[in-house]
């Protein structure tokens, strides 16, 4: 019941009254009550991983960019982020997974929520191009809430569907992960082909440059992988069926000559000024900055608006620990189970804002419990 009402809530993740009374943090709470005893902590070794990993984040309280010798809100960040850092880690080097009869009544589930997810996005797309906008109203996000159109941005501003989320990239986020979830049993259960068809052409209807770039990559990895047991008859509709929408919506391609010209904000945002400004946070801020402050004083680009640069969650945890956000990262990927998991952990780190949030807690648990179920039903299948 637990896991249906957490499946049902998923696409609500940004929505709340604030950042802690919110459905993030329910979908939190939701799967700590599914959680059983031992499950995240299952040997000795994960228990001494466990006191490293605190040990870790107390280096993480003493780090805090930069801050004043007196207890402020960045203190608080800090011991907010450390907790979220012990929790992702406990969680993606443990073996939580769903039963095989709840495993696929998730599937079917996530079928109903996909379908519903598509057909939102279609009716926006097709609102949009008459300058109105249908969905949630921006009062109920307490995450992208500023991405919201208003009735000027309809009209002067290329505004793309997102569903229920705040913008078309976290909407492509979620899409991204179930179809990585699903992924080794596309063969196996046509449902499950089905939900990443279905999604698949969601990204591609939000007009999501990132969304279609990892989509498109992931697809390519796994048909070029010969060694996965995949169904290639799947793996060629799923392109073609990605190249006939891409098609339809021609807008993409005055985004590529946007990205190809330097004028596209979002690769800017997510990528080029992260490039750009990591080697001069490094070089004068080696264990960070407080990023309670409006301004990021660069010795190189003089005054910077922190808005601008915080747009990738890679850069926003070295601006935050400096070089202790390298060892982050490593730990992060490190504790993954699989590459799988790895891939969906480094489109989740190409999104706005922090990576240690309540929200990327719920998705990271979301998809080791599903990556996880599969990869049982999967390896299951293989040994009859």
């Amino acid at each position: 019941m637990i896991a249906f009402i957490i499946i049902l809530l998923l696409p609500f993740l940004q929505l709340g009254l604030t950042y802690y009374l919110s459905i993030s943090t329910l979908l939190a709470m939701l799967f700590t009550l599914n959680l059983k005893a031992g499950d995240l902590i299952y040997s000795k070794k994960a228990f001494i991983k466990l006191l490293f990993f605190v040990a870790f984040s107390i280096c993480m309280l003493i780090s805090g960019g930069e801050v004043n010798g007196y207890f402020n809100a960045d203190h608080l960040r800090n011991i907010r982020e450390s907790s979220f850092l012990v929790v992702i880690l406990m969680i993606l080097s443990s073996r939580i997974y769903w039963s095989e009869k709840l495993t696929f009544q998730v599937i079917n589930l996530l079928l109903f929520s996909s379908i519903l997810i598509f057909s939102l996005t279609l009716i926006q797309s097709i609102y949009i191009l008459k300058f109105k906008y249908i969905g949630i109203p921006d009062y109920f996000y307490v995450m992208n809430a500023g991405t919201i159109p208003g009735e000027l941005d309809l009209i002067y501003s290329k505004i793309r569907p997102a569903a229920t989320f705040g913008e078309p990239s976290y909407l492509s986020l979620y899409c991204l992960l179930i179809i990585i979830g699903l992924f080794p049993i596309i063969k196996l259960y046509k449902k499950a082909l089905i939900i990443v068809i279905i999604l698949s052409s969601t990204i591609i209807m939000s007009l999501s440059m990132m969304g279609i770039v990892f989509l498109i990559f992931f697809i390519i990895f796994n048909y070029l992988k010969a060694k996965f047991d995949l169904n290639k008859k799947a793996l060629i509709m799923l392109p073609l069926l990605s190249i006939s929408i891409y098609l339809v919506f021609y807008f993409l391609i005055e985004r590529i000559l946007n990205v190809i010209s330097g004028s596209d904000i979002s690769f800017n945002d997510r990528v080029l000024t992260p490039v750009k400004y990591i080697p001069d946070i490094l070089m004068n801020h080696p264990i960070g900055i407080k990023i309670s402050d409006k301004f990021y004083e660069s010795y190189n680009y003089g005054y910077v608006d922190i808005s601008y640069i915080l747009h990738n969650a890679i850069i926003t945890l070295i601006y935050s620990y400096g070089f202790l956000g390298f060892i982050i990262v490593y730990l992060v990927f490190r504790s993954a189970r699989n590459n799988y998991i790895k891939y969906a952990l480094f489109i989740m780190m190409m999104q706005n804002g922090g990576f240690l949030n309540i929200d990327k807690v719920v998705l990271v648990l979301f998809l080791v419990y599903l990556s996880n179920s599969i990869n049982l039903i999967n390896d299951k299948v293989r040994r009859i």
